[in-house]
């Protein structure tokens, strides 16, 4: 509550708009984000002591707490976002730029999205922003959206009510005022469309929070768990990118990295057909993952890097030889299905991914050197400065925590030691490639639950809990959170 008084004078002293009375408004905003950051945060340790009880917990239960908090994350993304002087119009407006999210334009403009995959790398050069540095996943996302969005008679009503929270905004004044400023034709339609897609995407970066849980449970345990949902919750980059395409990856990671751990042979005994149907789970996944960002080809890469890394560390040499042999079968099923399936895409649709990656390749590095002015050298250090910038105080400082506690009990949490060393190799080969020179604020997002799965390791630290330094690092993050929000607008 100190904290939420604290930020509330701050919002109130910070002249977000030129009226008072909207600046009024984005104050309170402010501070009812605060207020349910605050909420989460007592749920988290609720959560986090019923862990720890030596009461079993039923699997209702659980499901009951992670929905609530799953539901008081996108509370969050969406009053933190709305805190902007355009209230709901500036997550409509995202969506409608050019410069933030070109897939969505790109989608309207797109007859059929099947004719769109036919030679999709021939098209990209005539597009615009990250529509031409992608694959065809995002604006395909984004056509569906729009045309389920598009065909609902409750999407304008249901639009029309939110814009009507901040006054003077209508659905038709804004399109007008849209038009203008982002320089192409844009409807009334156009506008309430756009805003439930913002607010179904971050709808389904909260539910990441969700598989986050599991993720750390699988690793570590419930109270392992408890903390990654928590470290997922607090990290300001799911705020700053609410309404971005980029906040879906966290959750897919989240979702393919437990599905794959289900497929790895554990303490626990799972029976080969069981590894084998988890194994096939993240596959497919993981080709919708890649389908939508090309940059997720590094989470498969990660993948496989676990299991081999994790293979190799477990139990006693005996132990390991079995986990070798145990080991390869999910392997190469993780590595067939994508293989096999964009070869079927390929065949079928015309969608051929390595020429899309090529092409991708090109104008990047195009824009890199010519367009934008991106050194390799300055960008090698800087992107490690933006990534950590994002993922605040508190990650930060429980990610190096856990890392040190599974550095030494590694034999006892082999899956969790191999997914440090393979999280370490792919940002490093990622870092010196050169391929991705700053955005790794948005850009590296998609590793974030793997973090906050390893920062939920401080809870094994020893004996001693740890509640008053998560209690201060909750607190840190509450206030960073909110500061950062307050003081960086991303682009739109």
């Amino acid at each position: 509550m100190a904290s939420a008084a604290v930020l509330a004078l701050l919002a109130l002293s910070t002249p977000l708009t030129e009226t008072a009375g909207r600046t009024l408004l984005a104050a309170t905003w402010l501070g009812l984000s605060l207020l349910l950051l605050a909420a989460a945060a007592w749920v988290l340790l609720g959560l986090w002591r019923q862990a720890e009880a030596a009461e079993p917990r039923s699997a209702s239960s659980t499901w009951k707490r992670l929905t609530t908090l799953a539901c008081l994350a996108f509370a969050l993304y969406i009053a933190s976002s709305v805190s902007n002087p355009l209230g709901f119009a500036y997550l409509a407006r995202l969506t409608l730029s050019l410069g933030s999210n070109s897939y969505f334009q790109t989608a309207g403009a797109t007859g059929s999205l099947w004719e769109l995959l036919r030679g999709y790398e021939t098209k990209m050069p005539a597009f615009v922003s990250h529509t031409q540095t992608q694959g065809a996943g995002p604006v395909v996302l984004y056509g569906l959206l729009r045309r389920c969005f598009a065909a609902l008679p409750t999407t304008a009503p249901a639009a029309e009510a939110l814009f009507a929270l901040h006054p003077g905004s209508t659905p038709d004044a804004l399109a007008e005022r849209f038009s203008k400023s982002l320089r192409y034709s844009i409807s009334a339609d156009d506008v309430s469309v756009a805003l439930l897609c913002s607010m179904s995407v971050a709808f389904l970066g909260a539910l990441g929070l969700i598989p986050a849980y599991f993720l750390g449970a699988a690793l570590g345990g419930r109270p392992v768990g408890t903390l990654a949902a928590g470290f997922y919750y607090l990290t300001p980059g799911m705020t700053l990118y609410t309404g971005f395409v980029d906040q879906v990856y966290p959750a897919l990671t989240a979702l393919i990295l437990l599905c794959w751990l289900r497929a790895l042979p554990a303490q626990q005994s799972n029976d080969g057909r069981t590894r084998w149907v988890w194994a096939l789970c993240a596959g497919l996944l993981l080709v919708v993952a890649i389908f939508l960002s090309l940059g997720l080809l590094a989470f498969w890469a990660l993948v496989v890097l676990v299991a081999v890394t994790a293979a190799f560390l477990v139990g006693r040499s005996d132990q390991r030889r079995l986990g070798l042999a145990q080991f390869w079968q999910p392997l190469a099923l993780v590595i067939a299905v994508p293989l096999i399936a964009f070869a079927i895409l390929r065949v079928s649709a015309g969608y051929d991914l390595l020429a899309v990656c090529r092409t991708s390749d090109a104008l990047r590095m195009y824009g890199y050197e010519v367009l934008w002015g991106c050194p390799y050298w300055h960008y090698v250090w800087a992107n490690w400065v933006e990534a950590g910038m994002v993922l605040g105080p508190p990650l930060l400082v429980a990610l190096v925590w856990g890392v040190y506690v599974i550095a030494r009990r590694w034999r006892e949490f082999p899956h969790a030691a191999g997914i440090v060393i393979a999280l370490l190799v792919v940002l490093a080969a990622m870092d010196v490639s050169g391929k991705i020179r700053g955005e790794t604020s948005r850009m590296w997002l998609f590793l974030m639950p793997v973090g906050a799965a390893i920062a939920g390791f401080v809870e094994r630290a020893g004996e001693r809990r740890p509640d008053r330094a998560l209690v201060g690092l909750a607190v840190i993050g509450a206030l960073y959170l909110l500061l950062i929000r307050m003081f960086f607008l991303m682009w739109y």
